[in-house]
């Protein structure tokens, strides 16, 4: 594809240390359609009220140093990660590009899998949770909804099992793979936590204490979606980030 940037010299080889809180982005892919960038832990993914460098602004000013852009560099935010969270972000690089991958998301198209630490352990090897939750806007936090209340909209995840031990100064804990079948606000913390089984690091949501920086042990570590030019189904997977369990 023309207009690729190799990955290498931005991971800083196996690990992409910039995932840690006030590290920059690292740059997992890049060519004339798309951005995807590794977010770091407690970096919003566009600007907030808190004024703190966000990163679609981040990567418009990569995109402005790397391609001589002249002017401002035009990027369009597909999806959102928490700002607690890590992993993967997808960012489109033209217009036509951002509407063809929005409706992907819109068809649940796109292959998303995360990376997850539950307080707890679990008993089951595998399964699938299926809710309806309803946000809260003005106090951001998102609720369990019965079947008739009609903010409440289907919330659908499967996830597995990978590890079981203690992690220090949070007891028992579970580490899950988990692949979203729809993409709700707070899903995964929501749908865990309703289980018994909050994030770990996730106050809002129940956990006991928090993280060394606050972030959560969230990380978007896969993405697979039909490339906007071309058609081409193509899968991009970030290295866990260092430290990921030992914290």
């Amino acid at each position: 594809m023309s207009g690729l940037v190799r990955p290498v010299p931005e991971l800083d080889g196996d690990q992409p240390v910039g995932v840690w809180p006030g590290s920059p982005p690292r740059v997992l892919w890049s060519d004339a359609r798309l951005l995807i960038l590794v977010k770091p832990f407690n970096m919003p993914v566009m600007e907030d009220e808190s004024g703190d460098l966000d990163l679609l602004s981040w990567g418009r000013a990569w995109v402005e140093r790397i391609y001589h852009k002249p002017g401002r560099a035009w990027l369009g935010l597909i999806h959102r990660l928490d700002r607690p969270a890590a992993g993967l972000v997808l960012l489109a690089r033209t217009s036509q590009a951002a509407a063809r991958l929005s409706a992907q998301f819109r068809r649940r198209t796109v292959g998303k899998v995360y990376r997850a630490w539950l307080h707890g352990t679990l008993d089951r090897a595998e399964g699938r949770l299926e809710h309806r939750l309803a946000k809260e806007r003005d106090r951001n936090f998102v609720r369990l909804a019965d079947a008739g209340d009609a903010a409440g909209r289907e919330a659908r995840l499967a996830y597995r099992l990978l590890e079981r031990r203690l992690l220090p100064g949070h007891g028992p804990a579970t580490e899950v793979e988990i692949r979203l079948e729809t993409g709700r606000p707070h899903q995964i913390r929501v749908q865990f936590a309703a289980l018994g089984h909050p994030l770990v690091g996730d106050l809002k949501y129940g956990a006991a204490s928090p993280l060394p920086e606050g972030q959560l042990a969230l990380f978007a570590a896969g993405l697979a979606a039909a490339h906007p030019a071309g058609g081409r189904r193509m899968s991009w997977t970030a290295p866990l980030p260092a430290k990921w369990g030992s914290w």
